[in-house]
C-alpha cells in the first residue's frame, strides 16, 4: 500500500458499490410508487432519492401526494425487488477479485448499508459475495436511529470492529454517504463504477463534496490501494 491508504477496516456500502443495483431498483421504485400517485421517471427518483433509505424515500413520497403510503408498500416493492435481483442482479466488475485480494491480506471488510437487512442479505446471496461479509460484518439502517448522512452506522461499524475512524476507509457511490464518512472523520472514496453513475450530472454531484479520492472503476481502487491487486 502507499502511505495514503493503509486502512484496517473497509467499509463498503452495498448498492452501487458491491452491486449495480441502482438502475434496477430505481426502475422498480418508479413502478411501485406510481401505483402509489407518484409519478416520477427512474432517473428524476435517482436526482432526488439517490443514497436515502427506504423509508426516507417513503415519507418524501407522502409528502408529495399528500396522504399516507399504502400500508403494505413496503412489502410489496421489497417483494418485486428480489424477484429481479434472482435473474438480473450482477456485480459490480472487478468486485469479487478485489474482495478476494482483501481476504488474502487479511485486511478486515464490513457492508454499512441504508438498506435493511433483508435487502442486503439477498444482494450478498443473490451474486455469491456473503461468503466475504459474514452477519457479524454485515451493517444496516435498522441498526441505528440516524442513518447515513449520520456518522452513526459507520461509527458502529468501526467501533464493532475495534478500529478507530482514521484505520478505516469507506468506499461509496452517493453524496449521502460521502457525507456519512466525512462527518465520521473516515477517509472516504466515491465509487463511480456503477451503471447509474456513468450520467455526467451523477459524477458532477459527486464531485462536489469534495471527497478526497474518486475511482471510476475497481482497477482504480485497486491503485489506490497498491500492490494488493498484484499479487
Amino acid at each position: 500500500m502507499n502511505n495514503t491508504l493503509s486502512p484496517k477496516l473497509i467499509l463498503f456500502d452495498c448498492d452501487g458499490v458491491l452491486v449495480d443495483s441502482e438502475l434496477l431498483s430505481y426502475r422498480i421504485y418508479t413502478e411501485e410508487f406510481a401505483q402509489e400517485g407518484l409519478h416520477k421517471t427512474p432517473e428524476e427518483l435517482l436526482k432526488i432519492w439517490s443514497g436515502f433509505s427506504l423509508d426516507a424515500m417513503i415519507k418524501a413520497a407522502e409528502v408529495s401526494i399528500k396522504r399516507p403510503i399504502s400500508p403494505h408498500f413496503k412489502q410489496r416493492l421489497n417483494t418485486h425487488i428480489f424477484k429481479a435481483f434472482l435473474t438480473e442482479l450482477r456485480p459490480i466488475a472487478g468486485i469479487p477479485h478485489f474482495l478476494e485480494q482483501l481476504k488474502k491480506h487479511s485486511i478486515t471488510v464490513c457492508v454499512v448499508s441504508n438498506g435493511e437487512q433483508d435487502r442486503v442479505n439477498s444482494a450478498l446471496i443473490t451474486t455469491k459475495l456473503d461468503s466475504f461479509f459474514p452477519t457479524p460484518n454485515r451493517f444496516n439502517v435498522s441498526m441505528v436511529k440516524n442513518g447515513k448522512p449520520a456518522p452513526d452506522l459507520l461509527l458502529l461499524a468501526a467501533k464493532t470492529m475495534g478500529v478507530t475512524p482514521n484505520q478505516c476507509l469507506v468506499i461509496d457511490d452517493s453524496v449521502t454517504g460521502i457525507n456519512a464518512a466525512q462527518a465520521a472523520q473516515m477517509p472516504v472514496v466515491g465509487f463511480l463504477a456503477g451503471a447509474h453513475a456513468q450520467a455526467p450530472w451523477y459524477q458532477k454531484r459527486l464531485y462536489k463534496t469534495h471527497a478526497p479520492f474518486f475511482t471510476h472503476s475497481t482497477g482504480d481502487l485497486c491503485a489506490l490501494l497498491g500492490d494488493i491487486c498484484k499479487k
